[in-house]
């Protein structure tokens, strides 16, 4: 069967030719190609016209422009219906996909049969951005590595969404992706770690935009105010991605099913208490905690002053590196 290759595009008009010229130049079988854009804003959609116009090579492509703002997963639960192909690889249109990409992990699907596959990068960028990526975010990626079923259910950083593809299987199991207050590869990466049929190809298929979007955070140069709603944005996203596995995990039989959620619950609700701590007034959490009012109190207090010490030592961290 075909492969599909998915060109997702929002409100990038500085990279995006960049991006689809990458994806018209794969290498091997024809694929399906959708560039597809999420109503974006500014010139994004126009370049991707501008950018297809013209394309007489062996691909079948077609373009789309999302009447409304859907957002990632709602935008891909759209293409998958969308397109036909199998496997599905994505990418994003600040990067850069390179020629063998399709092609390579076709070849790994076929070979392995994952149901899931993703790949190193070679990040791009600032000297500073590459650098950070490099010592902070890469060695927290858990599916680059060993991996077991219990840290991958309560991991934040599975794979870099950018380099992923997956079979149209993954779809059919589990359903659509929720569409909001996640990332596709938080749950399409559970999904798949579930099932154990992931793979790995630690060679670099894309060339991987950081310090952009949620590849850095510059800790040094925000406001405090500033970090507690980061915080709290991503507090809201670790509770919605931790309710989806669980579901997830319910949906299929595993060995230790009942302790995999027992653990995700857990951890669950010290998300929701931290996220009260943090967004809410004292009475409201002691009134959410139903506890009595010193113990609240306490707790209350503690989890604020362990949000402060975090900030701090970042931003001392960030100050120290840049000086």
């Amino acid at each position: 069967m075909t492969a599909t290759f998915v060109l997702l595009a929002y409100n990038q008009q500085a990279f995006v030719e960049g991006a689809v010229r990458a994806v018209l130049a794969q290498v091997g079988e024809p694929l399906e190609i959708l560039i597809s854009d999420d109503a974006s804003t500014d010139g994004t959609f126009a370049r991707i016209e501008a950018a297809v116009a013209g394309y007489a090579g062996p691909h079948r492509v077609s373009i789309n422009r999302n009447s409304a703002n859907l957002g990632i997963c709602a935008h891909i639960n759209r293409v998958m219906e969308l397109t036909s192909g199998d496997p599905v690889i994505i990418a994003a249109a600040d990067d850069l996909s390179f020629p063998h990409r399709a092609q390579t992990l076709c070849e790994v699907f076929a070979r392995t049969g994952a149901l899931l596959a993703h790949s190193d990068v070679v990040p791009i960028g600032d000297a500073a951005d590459t650098e950070t990526f490099d010592r902070a975010i890469r060695p927290g990626i858990l599916l680059i590595r060993d991996w077991t079923l219990s840290g991958s259910s309560l991991s934040m950083s599975l794979y870099i969404g950018a380099t992923g593809a997956w079979r149209r299987a993954l779809f059919d199991t589990f359903g659509p992706l929720p569409i909001r207050d996640c990332y596709e590869d938080l749950i399409l990466g559970f999904r798949a770690a579930l099932l154990n049929r992931v793979a790995f190809v630690p060679e670099a298929l894309v060339r991987y935009r950081v310090g952009m979007g949620l590849s850095t955070f510059d800790a040094a140069h925000v406001d405090f105010d500033s970090y507690r709603l980061a915080r709290i944005r991503s507090l809201i996203r670790e509770r919605a991605t931790l309710t989806q596995r669980i579901a997830d995990a319910r949906r299929v039989e595993v060995a230790n099913a009942e302790g995999l959620v027992a653990e995700m619950e857990k951890q669950l609700a010290a998300v929701v208490t931290d996220h009260d701590a943090l967004s809410c007034s004292f009475a409201v959490f002691a009134r959410h905690l139903r506890r009595n009012p010193i113990t609240a109190y306490l707790k209350y207090r503690r989890i604020n002053r362990r949000f402060r010490r975090g900030y701090r030592e970042l931003r001392t961290a960030d100050l120290g590196r840049v000086q």
